[in-house]
């Protein structure tokens, strides 16, 4: 029985039996949230606010309760507050540890680590093209929690489905489409009622929160998905910055930043190009790509200027593949 399984046995409102799990059309329930005018969803996020700064230890309390390893993000960010290990280590482990961290980080964002530590597996749909392509793979009917992203979009939304025991699982992984990402191990969502950049509020749908449904299990395709993701498999790398297949040894499955970064689209962003890079590399050490030869690969795409940035990418490369083998 998973740390969740056992915490909801131990309420009443929280008691398993006492759960919907009912299946809903995820189409339907997002075009109703679609008919409803801006304005509106502003008024609601306006006063939602209002309750969420009154109520905040108490939702935090809820999600504790529930075997959610929770900390705080920035206000309207995604970002953690303070320094965390891939989200593995560095998590609160009481509730009066959470009580202070949203002490000193008054008004910040709710998010959950995701992965065995939570015992969550998140669907992250990113607009209508996303939400098409996972219908066609699991249908259109589910009966798991879900949350509208606070994006304008009403076609964003998460679905939160219990991790299964054994599977490997990464940070994001998006094996299917490029917008719908699956978010396991070492990876984030930011859960209700934290505010969008766009002003929103993150919103769990109507009769969907996770206070009112069981954690579904993980669909057997994204399952097999995920696990064929992760399969090792070979890739040959040519001398050209963007690793330009060889004959008869196609490589599938890099995502597009990675690619973009290969080709030396990063060279002149500064800001932030150390987390693309260390994503580059995890992406090629779970595509099978010998560290040394990514090291080789990446360093053009990074455009070092002098030896220290040099050391810095190899550094980067080889903590990234110390993250992917752990």
């Amino acid at each position: 029985m998973s740390h969740v399984d056992s915490l909801q046995g131990q309420s009443g409102r929280l008691a398993s039996n006492d759960l919907r799990c009912d299946e809903y059309e995820l189409k339907e329930l997002l075009r109703g949230m679609e008919l409803a005018p801006v304005s509106s969803q502003y008024q609601l996020a306006t006063a939602g606010r209002s309750l969420h700064i009154t109520s905040h230890l108490d939702r935090l309390k809820e999600y504790h309760d529930l075997g959610i390893n929770i900390f705080p993000c920035q206000v309207y960010k995604k970002h953690p507050n303070y320094r965390y290990a891939g989200l593995k280590s560095g998590l609160p482990e009481s509730f009066e540890d959470l009580k202070r961290l949203y002490e000193i980080y008054p008004g910040g964002n709710i998010a959950a680590a995701l992965g065995p530590v939570s015992d969550l597996v998140v669907i992250d749909v990113d607009g209508k093209d996303a939400l098409d392509v996972l219908i066609q793979h699991t249908g259109p009917r589910f009966t798991c929690p879900a949350s509208k992203s606070g994006s304008p979009n009403p076609y964003k939304c998460h679905l939160f489905f219990r991790h299964p025991p054994g599977l490997q699982t990464r940070a994001t992984m998006a094996p299917w489409h490029p917008q719908l990402e699956f978010r396991g191990d070492g990876g984030l969502i930011v859960l209700p009622p934290s505010t969008h950049p766009s002003g929103l509020l993150y919103r769990w749908l109507p009769g969907c929160s996770i206070f009112e449904r069981n954690l579904s299990p993980l669909p057997t395709a994204i399952a097999d998905a995920i696990t064929n993701h992760l399969r090792p498999r070979p890739v040959a790398v040519s001398t050209s910055i963007g690793m330009a297949p060889s004959p008869g040894h196609p490589v599938h499955g890099l995502r597009k930043a990675t690619r973009d970064f290969l080709n030396g689209n990063y060279r002149h962003e500064y800001g932030g190009r150390n987390n693309i890079l260390f994503r580059a590399a995890c992406d090629l050490a779970e595509h099978g790509v010998p560290q040394q030869v990514a090291i080789d690969r990446l360093m053009p795409g990074f455009g070092p200027r002098n030896v220290a940035e040099r050391g810095e990418v190899i550094s980067t490369v080889k903590s990234a593949y110390n993250h992917v083998s752990d």
